[in-house]
């Protein structure tokens, strides 16, 4: 049928270049030799003086070409490509241990997404081309994420234009950051962070852990000129860096990447948005626990001697200075608790190679698909550990539930904490050694 259809339309083309040729070429229109009556002479001549007057109708035919060509779905707009890779080994053939290979998320953790995505990635369908598929979209920008390749060669296995991934992969970042991130990459409630802290105990023994916090490198190349020389890491490499907390589950609970990679751990998070919200009462507030007969112990990050001490920030004892039996077996806990930020790093550039190759464009798009990997990377963990369905994250009753939270605990006020971070370690250590 598509055969016909061209052959339609090449006999279409050819009928109006050879009129169009006729009425530009008077003088073959008759010929001199032959006996021409008066009056068509005189038709002919007026028309070879005013030669412009067959443009009206060149336009016309050339308007009934392209609206013919219109209903060719974009027959001459769009160069065929093979969708043979997608649609056959990626679609159907792959097995689960393959396709994840390939896009990262299980299979049908994928078409989940595919449908989630879909009102903010679908485009219009129209006469001159055919949209490119919101699966075809997603999986291409996926395995580009997982196998850090470059444009052409994702794009040339998915059957897309190289400018087309290049251009549709911002939109797919955004829809992941902004319709997946406030359901996948947020701070726990209450019941949830009381399941994170019994974790974190099972694991390494201290009690009401809320996290562990660390900051990691992510490699980039031709960062800003002006500022060139400060994203400039101890390794001497160009880096961002990505401070994240994690809890025992290696799922991250609060990420900032927007820091230079010549910034020190602490001052990144002093920048961060994370900082501020502690600050101001919002974060690690609840649940309060009596440890020692009577002190209230609020929850509390652990990190490593990178950080200065907080009253809700840990650190371990110095291995340079004179320490007791207490507090090394503290310093053993602490580094237990605190491993699962450095798995969490490790799995993240693991999935997505894109990380560790080197991210080659500006920064605000570096931490945009930075923050991305981070939340496909939840929905991987999520997904793993066996949680309820992820479909029913999308009901708008959790999101009233947890403003309603959130506003109670505004109006009970912050509880009475610690004069320093010192004060908490020490109750640490009494608690160990008991």
């Amino acid at each position: 049928m598509q055969y016909e259809e061209e052959q339609l339309l090449l006999l279409l083309m050819a009928s109006v270049m050879v009129l169009l040729q006729l009425l530009m070429e008077n003088e073959d229109l008759f010929d001199e030799d032959e006996e021409v009556d008066a009056s068509k002479r005189r038709r002919i001549e007026a028309a070879e003086e005013t030669p412009t007057s067959i443009w009206p109708i060149a336009v016309q035919l050339s308007c009934a070409v392209m609206a013919f060509c219109s209903l060719q779905q974009g027959a001459w707009w769009v160069k065929e490509r093979s969708l043979i890779w997608h649609d056959y080994f990626l679609m159907h053939a792959f097995e689960d241990f393959r396709w994840r290979s390939c896009v990262a998320v299980p299979r049908d953790i994928f078409m989940w997404m595919v449908q989630v995505l879909s009102p903010r990635l679908k485009l219009q369908d129209t006469h001159w081309r055919r949209p490119v598929p919101v699966d075809v979209k997603l999986a291409a920008c996926l395995h580009r994420l997982v196998s850090g390749s470059s444009y052409f060669l994702c794009s040339d296995r998915f059957g897309i234009g190289c400018s087309t991934l290049q251009e549709q992969m911002p939109f797919v970042l955004d829809a992941i950051i902004q319709d997946l991130g406030p359901l996948f990459l947020k701070w726990p409630e209450a019941d949830e962070a009381g399941r994170i802290s019994q974790a974190f105990y099972r694991r390494c023994g201290l009690p009401n852990i809320a996290g562990a916090i660390d900051g990691s490198h992510i490699k980039i190349k031709n960062p800003e000129r002006r500022h060139a020389s400060d994203y400039f890491n101890r390794k001497r490499d160009q880096s961002i860096v990505l401070q994240a907390i994690c809890d025992s589950d290696n799922a991250f609970l609060d990420i900032s990447c927007s820091a230079p990679g010549s910034v020190h751990d602490m001052r990144c998070l002093r920048l961060s948005s994370f900082f501020r919200r502690v600050e101001a009462g919002d974060v690690l507030i609840d649940p309060v626990q009596t440890i020692n007969e009577g002190f209230q112990l609020r929850p509390y990050l652990l990190g490593d001697q990178g950080y200065a001490m907080q009253p809700w920030l840990m650190i371990p004892f110095s291995i340079h200075g004179r320490s007791s039996a207490s507090q090394q077996m503290y310093n053993r806990k602490h580094v237990t608790g605190r491993l699962c930020i450095e798995r969490s790093f490790g799995l993240l550039k693991a999935r997505f190679r894109i990380l560790e190759n080197g991210i080659t464009s500006s920064v605000a798009w570096a931490a945009k698909l930075v923050h991305a990997t981070c939340i496909l990377h939840n929905i991987i963990v999520k997904n793993q550990l066996g949680h309820d369905d992820i479909s029913a994250v999308l009901e708008p009753t959790i999101r009233r539930e947890r403003a309603a939270r959130n506003l109670r605990r505004r109006q009970q006020g912050r509880p009475n904490s610690p004069d320093s971070g010192h004060d908490v370690r020490e109750a640490l250590v009494s608690y160990v050694a008991s």
